[in-house]
């Protein structure tokens, strides 16, 4: 079984990694390393499983698979989050959020 996660201590999460990208890297390493011959399929990891009770799903959906290559670009460079942050239009929700923050303006 893999180990879990929420033994390990918490880590300080950045708006780069919207996961702790460590312990995500180290589960999907697991499960690759110990399962692969259950949750591996035609057509990569299976949608779902419970280990616990034996059961893998038989189909795939692809709808939670777009964000996968952002996220990864995302963690590699931060090109996502870099080029999101240099549109006008944040910058000036970002002053709005500060300047309406009652902690900041006391």
């Amino acid at each position: 079984m893999p180990r879990q996660c929420a033994d390990r201590p918490q880590k300080k999460k950045d708006a780069v990694h919207t996961a702790d990208t460590e312990d995500s890297l180290s589960c999907l390493n697991e499960l690759n390393l110990h399962y692969r011959d259950k949750l591996w399929g035609p057509f990569g990891f299976r949608d779902s499983f419970n280990l616990s009770r034996d059961w893998v799903a038989t189909d795939y959906l692809g709808i939670d698979v777009g964000p996968i290559a952002p996220m990864i670009e995302n963690y590699r460079t931060g090109l996502c989050w870099k080029t999101f942050m240099k549109a006008p239009e944040i910058a000036v929700a970002l002053r709005r959020i500060a300047d309406s923050d009652p902690r900041a303006n006391p």
